[in-house]
């Protein structure tokens, strides 16, 4: 995985979106030490801004690279032209989507993009499929690494082009793909046209753009790259996103065992708790390769996975079509609508279904917003040689086998908040194509405005202590200033850093006139408002801060930079400010 430096002239963000740094005084020798080292949080950044990334071959020119930002919010698109390193927050790895002929993007000019990363989508519905990859490449709480495609309902071939396809007419051409596994660890393919066509994304709109090609050499050569790289250079590990079958990944543990380390979690949709929609209880994605799924399951990295039971909720009915229809009367809204009409028929034909099921952004959504599902910890097997059920997940519900648990398995949803994730996206897309078309370059002097209020900031902060019966945190005029001093610091560099000329952050508030014997702090850029900012800071190690019962005092400060990048500061410590 390749991470990207922002760095020109006037700008280097040496980290991704915010990073904490906690201290403890030496009560022996009064210096600083590190409580954890420095703690790097690539953080869930809602309703703020997520990253797009242009890169240019550096064997092809010299020209400047570009780096776009888009906002939830609305057209709140900017351009930061540097050289690329590090912008990454979770990770994602997808195996596999097909999308035949994309719509014309009419507004694009044509832009290499090479944003180094692994997303892994391997899923049979290849049309929600497309619609995974878009929320993984729009969600701005994720850093979409790449994609390695495999062999599926259509050949890996047709899949890689329908990747290829879908990044392009999605404003996401900065993605990289690769070609993956054309057939299962031990199995001949199965390929299944019958509901996504012949292209593997068949619609009644043809398609047909240029892209750029896939990137050469073996997909877990290329993953593993990728990973041990961030890790490496991070220490922050991996999520990989499945959608089809667990070939590539498979492949990756057994040939580089030493990558399971660098994983947090492997995502996957598919499964069976009962019934399967290939055999009486095999699921395809299972059924496809069920030897690959047997390794994953049973490599010790943690494995979550959303099953048929869950996925056949996500139905999309008219009240869904209407509400994308609604974002606008696009060619790119028309496709999507589209794309779902063609499933929803084949659909229906194939398995008497009134609405089709949208089964891949569902796993997609889990690493976004763990929260509107509810998980089991349960012994799963995968069978792999009876006749009858090869391919069936075997989930020990009761416990009977006392094997080691070893699936997180999905058995509720909150659909209607999966849907509001699901039409975000769409929207955000739809956004950035008419920033392209609208603004084109002029976005490099597009200043937005801030909301920023130290109460209000304060009070979001108290909000998640109280949800944990923490006292609330006390104002203190001392870190106020501290923070705001080094959140104009870093608005005058442009530079994302703990570091501070003013010294180490016990010298900071001892010149600001408090005392305290625990201090921490926490900074992120690119949110134009305080809740995005307590959003993007609220998750892990940021979250200890504003959780830590060590903590009694709270400040804060903002300032933007010269082109209008916000740059934040947080400051927490145990002490008082003094009387002078």
């Amino acid at each position: 995985m390749k991470q990207y430096n922002h760095n020109n002239t006037s700008k280097s963000h040496d980290s991704v979106v915010s990073t904490q740094q906690s201290f403890k005084k030496n009560q022996s020798n009064g210096k600083e030490e590190n409580d954890t080292d420095t703690f790097w949080s690539f953080a869930l950044i809602k309703n703020t801004v997520s990253i797009r990334s242009n890169y240019k071959d550096k064997d092809k020119d010299n020209k400047d690279d570009t780096v776009k930002l888009a906002s939830l919010g609305g057209i709140e698109d900017y351009y930061f032209n540097n050289k690329k390193k590090g912008l990454r927050v979770k990770l994602i790895q997808q195996v596999e989507v097909e999308e035949e002929q994309v719509l014309k993007v009419e507004s694009d000019e044509e832009q290499e993009q090479e944003y180094h990363s692994i997303y892994n989508n391997d899923k049979k519905e290849r049309h929600d499929d497309a619609f995974a990859i878009m929320m993984c490449g729009h969600d701005p709480s994720l850093n979409l690494l790449g994609i390695s495609t495999v062999v599926g309902n259509q050949t890996v071939e047709k899949t890689t082009i329908n990747a290829l396809r879908v990044c392009k007419f999605s404003s996401m051409e900065h993605v990289d793909i690769v070609k993956g596994a054309g057939k299962p660890v031990v199995r001949d393919a199965l390929i299944c046209p019958e509901i996504h066509g012949d292209t593997g994304l068949d619609s009644s709109i043809v398609i047909d753009v240029e892209t750029k090609a896939p990137l050469p050499g073996k997909a877990i050569n290329v993953m593993y790259e990728y990973i041990e790289k961030v890790f490496r250079e991070t220490g922050q590990q991996t999520t990989i996103i499945a959608t089809a079958s667990l070939t590539n990944v498979a492949l990756l543990f057994a040939v580089y065992p030493e990558i399971k380390e660098m994983i947090e979690s492997v995502t996957l949709l598919g499964g069976a708790m009962t019934t399967g929609n290939i055999g009486p209880v095999a699921e395809f994605n299972i059924m496809v390769d069920p030897e690959a799924a047997k390794m994953c399951f049973e490599s010790g990295v943690k494995i979550v996975m959303v099953p048929l039971e869950v996925s056949h909720r996500a139905l999309i009915d008219s009240h869904i079509v209407d509400r994308i229809q609604k974002i606008g009367d696009t060619n790119f809204i028309k496709l999507c609508v589209e794309l779902l009409k063609f499933f929803a028929e084949n659909y229906k034909t194939m398995f008497g279904m009134e609405h089709p099921p949208l089964h891949d952004p569902l796993a997609v959504a889990h690493v976004i917003n763990p929260s509107i599902f509810k998980t089991r910890h349960l012994r799963v097997d995968v069978e792999c040689t009876s006749h009858l059920s090869f391919g069936q997940t075997v989930c020990d519900v009761w416990n009977m086998s006392k094997l080691p648990k070893n699936v997180h398995v999905a058995v509720e949803v909150d659909i209607d908040k999966f849907f509001d994730l699901l039409i975000d996206s769409i929207d955000k897309i739809l956004t950035i194509l008419y920033c392209q078309f609208t603004f084109g370059e002029e976005l490099n002097n597009l200043v937005l405005k801030v909301d920023f209020n130290i109460q209000n900031h304060l009070k979001l902060v108290n909000d998640l202590r109280a949800a944990k019966k923490i006292p609330p945190l006390k104002l203190s005029k001392c870190l106020v200033q501290v923070a705001q001093n080094h959140a104009n610091y870093m608005a005058k560099s442009n530079k994302l850093t703990n570091e501070d000329p003013e010294g180490g952050m016990f010298d900071r508030i001892t010149k600001a006139g408090q005392e305290a014997t625990n201090v921490s702090t926490g900074v992120a850029y690119g949110s134009y408002s305080d809740a995005g900012t307590v959003n993007q800071l609220n998750s892990s190690p940021s979250r200890d801060n504003m959780i830590s019962e060590t903590y009694t005092q709270f400040g804060v400060g903002m300032k933007q930079s010269s082109d209008g990048t916000p740059y934040w500061c947080q400051f927490y410590s145990n002490g008082q400010c003094q009387t002078k």
